[in-house]
C-alpha cells in the first residue's frame, strides 16, 4: 500500500514518521512518501494515482483549498469548508475529506476546553483556519478572524451561516480580552516563517493560546504565552488525531493513536 503527503515545502513535517509507525504497529505493508509539489503539479499527481499505486494522500500547506477543486467527491466537512487535507484513492476515483476538523475538536477535548459562549480569535484564513472556525462555531463560540490578507479573511467569514467578525491585523492591539487565541498560520514553523503571528500585547490578553504549528514544539508564540503566564499548546495533538482519522479512512482499521503520538514526539527536536 502506498500513501503520501502533498505540500510545499515539506521539510518541517513529521507525518511520514507518524504513518510509518502506524503501519508498523498494525503489521500493514504500507509506505508513506513525500510529494513536495507546486500547485501546477496537483492535477497530474492525482491523475497518475493508479499508475503510482497510490491509495491515499494527506494534503498540507498551501494546497488544501486548491486540491478541493480537483478531487471527484468531497465529504460533508470538506464540501462545507472547500478545504481538503486527506484523500482516499480507489480505482480511478478520488474522495476528499477534512480530518483537520476531527483533529482540532479532539485536541480541544483532550485539554478540557469548553468554548460555548466564549470569545475566540483565529489568526489566518487558509484551509486550517476554516477547519478551526468550523469547530469553534459548532462549539458555540463567538469567532473573530484576522489575516494579513483581508480579502481571504472576508471570504472565509462569508463561507459560514453564523456571524464571523473580520478584524484588521492593525486593530489587534486595541482588541479586548479573549478566551482562546488560535494561530492557524505557518508563522513560527521551522524553516518557514519565524516570528509572532500577532503582537505580544494580543497574546497577553488571551486566556489560552493554541498554536497549530507543531515544529518546533515550543514556538515563539508559545514562549510569549509562557512569559505572560498564559496556558497554551502546540498543534501536535491536532496533527496526531487528524492523522489517525486519515489512517482509519485509508485502511478501515482502528488507528494505533498511542504509537502515532510517540513517533511524532520522537521525530521532533
Amino acid at each position: 500500500m502506498v500513501f503520501g503527503l502533498v505540500g510545499h515545502p515539506l521539510g518541517h513535517s513529521v507525518s511520514p514518521q507518524i504513518h510509518e509507525a502506524a503501519f508498523a504497529a498494525t503489521d500493514l505493508p504500507g509506505v508513506y512518501l513525500p510529494f513536495d509539489v507546486e500547485a501546477r503539479s496537483l492535477e497530474p499527481l492525482l491523475s497518475a494515482h493508479e499508475r503510482l499505486r497510490l491509495q491515499g494522500l494527506n494534503v498540507t500547506i498551501p494546497h488544501k483549498e486548491a486540491i478541493a477543486e480537483l478531487v471527484d467527491e468531497l465529504d460533508g466537512d470538506a464540501e462545507a469548508l472547500g478545504a481538503v487535507n486527506t484523500i482516499v484513492l480507489r480505482e480511478g476515483w478520488s474522495k476528499g475529506h477534512n480530518t483537520d476538523v476531527h483533529g482540532f475538536r479532539m485536541a480541544l477535548r483532550s485539554r478540557g476546553l469548553r468554548l460555548g459562549g466564549k470569545q475566540a480569535l483565529v489568526v489566518g484564513a487558509g484551509g486550517a483556519a476554516k477547519a478551526v472556525v468550523h469547530v469553534l462555531l459548532r462549539e458555540g463560540a463567538s469567532v473573530r478572524v484576522a489575516s494579513r490578507n483581508p480579502a481571504r479573511a472576508q471570504s472565509l467569514a462569508e463561507a459560514f451561516d453564523e456571524t464571523v467578525e473580520v478584524l484588521e491585523m492593525g486593530d489587534l492591539d486595541r482588541l479586548g480580552s479573549m478566551d482562546i487565541l488560535v494561530n492557524a498560520t505557518p508563522v513560527g514553523t521551522k524553516g518557514l516563517a519565524p516570528g509572532l503571528p500577532v503582537p505580544e500585547t494580543t497574546v497577553a490578553r488571551s486566556k489560552f493560546v493554541f498554536d497549530l504549528v507543531y515544529n518546533p514544539p515550543e514556538t515563539e508564540l508559545l514562549r510569549a504565552a509562557k512569559r505572560a503566564h498564559i496556558p497554551g499548546t502546540s498543534g501536535l495533538e491536532m496533527l496526531v488525531h487528524q492523522a489517525a482519522k486519515a489512517f482509519e479512512l485509508w485502511t478501515g482499521r482502528p488507528p494505533p493513536v498511542d504509537a502515532m503520538e510517540r513517533a511524532a514526539k520522537e521525530a521532533l527536536p
